[in-house]
């Protein structure tokens, strides 16, 4: 068997892209999540309500059942889990000064009304891929995976398949 190798992103910030977002909404999320211990303790508190409420209201009705809810409080309750959350955005504005383009094939799958992400950041990716294409869901937000399963995995299997 022959090994492939395929990079497939779902409404992801890229290099750089949290100090470039054009909302300043994100911005100041970015930099707030660049403090140290405040943003866990704020996200952490009463069981992590804020993150819960959060999934209830960044994607579609239904998108997330109060039952898979409790199970990502579950998680994020876990020790480190929050830090280890946090250090993806924390680690973003870094990304900018890296140089070397991906030439792995790639696939950015974007809902587009997310809240949080603007489509902005799937172009700018896309721009670092050297062979990079897109797949778009109208009426999708930041959580495409799960609202639009059907029509996700059929572009994604193809594309894993190439």
């Amino acid at each position: 068997m022959k090994l492939k190798h395929r990079f497939l992103e779902l409404q992801v910030a890229s290099r750089g892209d949290c100090a470039t977002n054009r909302s300043s909404i994100n911005r100041k999320v970015c930099t707030f999540f660049q403090i140290h211990f405040l943003p866990e303790a704020v996200l952490g508190a009463r069981l992590s309500a804020m993150l819960a409420r959060a999934l209830r209201k960044s994607g579609r009705e239904g998108a997330f059942e109060e039952e898979e809810i409790a199970e990502y409080r579950h998680a994020w309750e876990r020790p480190g889990a929050l830090t280890n959350m946090l250090n993806w955005h924390r680690a973003l504005r870094f990304r900018s000064s890296l140089a070397a383009r991906i030439t792995t094939p790639t696939l950015v799958m974007w809902g587009m009304r997310d809240q949080t992400l603007e489509f902005g950041l799937a172009k700018r990716s896309l721009a670092l891929c050297e062979d990079g294409r897109q797949q778009i869901f109208e009426k999708a937000t930041h959580w495409v995976q799960r609202e639009e399963g059907s029509a996700v995995n059929g572009p994604l299997l193809a594309f894993l398949d190439g």
